[in-house]
C-alpha cells in the first residue's frame, strides 16, 4: 500500500462506529457524485490508448496501461463537487465540521483538478504542499481528492479495460490499467473464475483463485475467510501475512444480474466494517 492509500484508509477507520446501513448510505451518496462527475466528462476528448507494441511491453513488465496523465474538468466545476463530498462526509460524521469548514475556505486557493490528478497518479508531494500552504488537515483534503480522482480515473480507464491481456493480467495483484490496488473480487457466475476490481478506476481483471493479491502469499495456513450471517455469496478473504483483506462476491449466489460492480461493492459495505474491526486494512 502506498502513502496515499495508507492515509486514505484512516478516513475509513473513522467510520467503524457506523451502523452498517448508514455506512452503505454514505458510500452510495459518494458513488452518485462520482457518477455525475464522470457523466460531465463525456464531452472531453477520448483518452489516447498506447499503441499495440507499447501496450504489450507495459503488460509484460506489469506496468499499468494508463499513461497517468488524465484530463480533468475545469477547477470551478470540481470545487462544486468537492463541496458536496464534504457535506456528505460531515453529515455522516466521517469528517468534523471544523475540518470541512477549513477546507471549504481553502478551496479557492487550491487547484483542485491538479490535486485530484496527482492523487490519481499516487503522488503525495502536491497533497502535503497544499496542506502546509492552507493549514487544512491532510485526511480531509485526501478524502475529497481521492473521490475526485476515482471519478477521473474511471472515466479515463473506460476504453483501456478491453485492451488488457487476460493471460498477463492474471499475474498481477495491482490494476493493469491504473496500477492501484483492488477493492473487492468476484467469482464469475458461469465458471467461478476469480476477478479483481480496482478500488480507483473500477477496471476488472482475472487473478488466480488462491493467493493474496497484496503480498502474493499463497500459504493457505495464513489465508482465511469469514462471512456475515444471512448474506449468501458475500465473504471477506484475509491474509495474516500482510494483514490485508479483500471482499469477495460469489456471483453464482448473488442473483442481481443487473448490478454494476460498483453497486456490489456498496452492497457489501458492512464487510469493510467487519474487517476493520478485526484489525485488517
Amino acid at each position: 500500500m502506498g502513502q496515499v492509500e495508507e492515509r486514505a484508509s484512516r478516513v475509513g477507520e473513522n467510520a467503524t462506529g457506523f451502523p452498517a446501513e448508514d455506512y452503505e448510505s454514505f458510500h452510495r451518496e459518494l458513488s452518485e457524485i462520482r457518477r455525475r462527475i464522470i457523466a460531465s466528462m463525456h464531452g472531453l476528448s477520448e483518452p489516447e490508448a498506447p499503441g499495440e507494441a507499447e501496450r504489450k511491453q507495459r503488460q509484460k513488465e506489469s506496468m499499468p496501461l494508463m499513461p497517468l496523465e488524465p484530463e480533468r474538468l475545469e477547477d470551478p466545476a470540481l470545487v462544486g463537487y468537492a463541496r458536496e463530498i464534504l457535506e456528505i462526509a460531515v453529515r455522516h460524521g466521517v469528517l468534523a465540521p471544523d475540518e470541512s469548514g477549513s477546507l471549504i475556505d481553502a478551496l479557492g486557493e487550491l487547484e483542485v483538478g491538479a490535486l485530484a490528478v496527482s492523487i490519481a497518479r499516487r503522488e503525495t508531494g502536491p497533497l502535503f504542499e497544499a496542506c502546509e500552504r492552507t493549514g487544512v488537515a491532510s485526511d480531509a483534503l485526501l478524502f475529497v481528492g481521492e473521490h475526485l480522482a476515482r471519478a477521473i480515473l474511471t472515466w479515463h480507464a473506460g476504453p483501456l479495460g478491453d485492451l488488457v491481456d487476460p493471460d498477463l493480467a492474471i499475474r498481477s495483484g495491482s490494476c493493469p490499467v491504473c496500477g492501484n490496488l483492488p477493492r473487492f473480487s468476484c467469482l464469475d457466475a458461469e465458471d467461478a473464475v476469480r476477478t479483481l476490481v480496482c478500488g480507483m478506476c473500477e477496471t476488472s481483471w482475472r487473478y488466480r483463485r488462491i493467493g493474496c493479491p497484496f503480498c502474493g502469499n499463497e500459504d493457505q495456513k495464513k489465508l482465511r475467510h469469514f462471512t456475515v450471517g444471512k448474506e449468501p455469496g458475500y465473504r471477506v478473504d484475509v491474509c495474516d501475512e500482510c494483514k490485508r483483506y479483500l471482499k469477495q462476491v460469489d456471483l453464482r449466489k448473488v442473483r442481481d444480474e443487473d448490478a454494476a460492480l460498483a453497486d456490489l461493492d456498496i452492497a457489501s459495505a458492512r464487510l469493510d466494517l467487519l474487517a476493520w474491526r478485526e484489525g485488517y486494512r
